[in-house]
């Protein structure tokens, strides 16, 4: 854990940034501090005084966020990284701060994924939106950031970040400032806005909520079905970072006098819970899309499957998404001499299922990574995968904490109920599938999806008879049967 706090200031109405800047100075230097700040209101006012209204859409989660198009963009990098992080920088020189301002782009601080289309909710109807340049992180490199704090800078970051074409792309505030609060290994991120903290309503500034229990799935349900508009992301992020190592969150209010000093008491809404390990953040909690309710973080961690980020990187500066390393696993318990190569201890795995599979003589009792074993500890390339269900590798650290976080919480839910898990998955898979696929059909097993195909086929054309190739095969089920030409089947 290092000595450093991450601030984010908001940018909405109604926040004299002087209260933080005053503050901040009388931290700075004792304190290592980076700021992220926003710049919404100050956004808003430049778009209409082009003559422009603002665009913001709902996500089907409920989550606001702007459409950024080109002409947006550049206003974004006009208000953003140039009048309001100048103002920002400006003032903090001014109280015998040396602040240095940047954007995610600058050094390759904040890297992601440009997601062009977007699918909202307008109106009560779905919609598609092309030409967007925002998108979902997916590196944080601290290198820049590392060396500023130890010359003793306060750095001043905001959005945009840098996608892989080498463009600027609109990435949400708060996730900024969590993943940035990571990979820092910061010992607290304090979220100040124009409340008090989240408030159970808005027009009633006596509803505080002081804690958000992570470990309580009743009060991270509560915390998100207060939590209105964009502060939804707030309390999204804040729930990532203790899950995922911060020590201290708090949404502090950002118009009172010494903001920071006075969150980092107590003051505000507090995110508590013993955290878990540190888990690998995820690129669909960093994404536009979220969580209908609790357990967003669940959601989190299985969609990050094929990526890490380890907090320890902090000590190169680089927080990359990469394939994780596999955990060195004991051999498995059924390995007990009968022979790695069909010895007796395995006759009832012969012997009590339908011949359905040719046998090979090979016991295969555990793998890593893309490497299987057998009993006898001998070693084999996995290039088949099972079909592709362990294309993600065996024993991935990732996946194994995924499947036991989401086992402990709920290990299965009917159709018939809303959950958010469910939600989340569904948004990200929609969202980088091909224009016109906008409904998904959830499925156990191949031939179960080739069945629902076979039928919403039938449904939609009217038509009843099917064209298969020959040496296909597509499951044992039924309607699958007949499409498969071998005669066997």
């Amino acid at each position: 854990m290092t000595n450093t706090i991450v601030v984010k200031l908001g940018g909405s109405a109604g926040i004299d940034l002087g209260l933080t800047l005053d503050d901040l100075a009388t931290l700075w230097p004792g304190q290592q501090v980076v700021l992220i700040h926003g710049a919404n209101a100050a956004l808003d006012e430049f778009t209409r005084a082009q003559g422009r209204e603002p665009r913001l859409v709902t996500s089907s989660t409920g989550q606001v966020s702007r459409f950024t198009d080109q002409q947006t963009m550049d206003d974004f990098l006009a208000i953003y990284a140039g009048r309001t992080n100048k103002r920002i920088v400006e003032g903090l020189q001014a109280r015998g701060v040396n602040a240095v301002g940047l954007t995610g782009l600058d050094g390759g601080i904040a890297r992601g994924t440009r997601k062009d289309t977007i699918r909202i909710v307008e109106d009560g109807k779905p919609k598609v939106l092309r030409g967007d340049y925002a998108g979902s992180l997916t590196t944080i490199d601290t290198s820049l950031l590392n060396l500023l704090l130890a010359g003793g800078y306060l750095p001043v970051l905001t959005p945009p970040a840098l996608s892989a074409n080498g463009e600027a792309i609109n990435v949400d505030g708060d996730k900024l400032a969590l993943r940035l609060a990571l990979a820092l290994n910061a010992r607290a991120l304090v979220i100040l806005s124009n409340t008090a903290g989240l408030l159970r309503d808005l027009n009633d500034p006596t509803s505080l909520v002081t804690t958000i229990d992570v470990t309580s799935d009743a009060s991270v349900a509560a915390a998100l079905g207060s939590a209105e508009g964009r502060f939804k992301k707030k309390v999204l992020a804040g729930i990532d970072a203790v899950r995922e190592g911060i020590p201290q969150v708090i949404f502090g209010d950002a118009r009172i006098e010494r903001p920071v000093s006075r969150a980092l008491a107590g003051e505000g809404t507090a995110v508590v819970g013993a955290p878990s390990p540190p888990q690998p953040p995820s690129p669909v909690a960093t994404g536009e899309g979220g969580a209908l309710g609790a357990g967003a973080a669940a959601a989190s961690a299985t969609a990050s499957l094929v990526a890490t980020e380890s907090r320890s990187a902090s000590t190169t500066g680089v927080v990359a998404v990469s394939p994780a390393p596999v955990a060195q696993t004991p051999p498995s318990p059924v390995a007990t001499g009968e022979g790695g190569r069909g010895g007796e201890g395995y006759s009832a795995d012969r012997t009590l299922q339908p011949a359905l599979y040719a046998k090979r003589d090979v016991v295969l009792v555990r793998g890593e990574g893309a490497l299987l074993y057998d009993a006898d500890g001998r070693e084999y390339v996995d290039v088949m995968s099972n079909y592709g269900v362990n294309i993600l590798g065996h024993a991935h650290p990732d996946v194994t904490a995924a499947i036991s976080r989401q086992a402990g919480r709920l290990i299965s839910g009917h159709q018939s109920f809303l959950n958010d898990v469910r939600a989340a998955f569904l948004e990200a898979l929609v969202g980088i599938a091909p224009e016109g696929l906008e409904s998904v059909f959830l499925s156990n097993s191949g031939t179960e999806a080739v069945e629902a195909a076979l039928k919403f086929a039938r449904v939609a054309t009217g038509r009843t008879r099917l064209v298969a190739a020959r040496g296909g095969y597509h499951g044992r089920t039924l309607g699958a049967l007949a499409a498969t030409a071998d005669k066997k089947y």
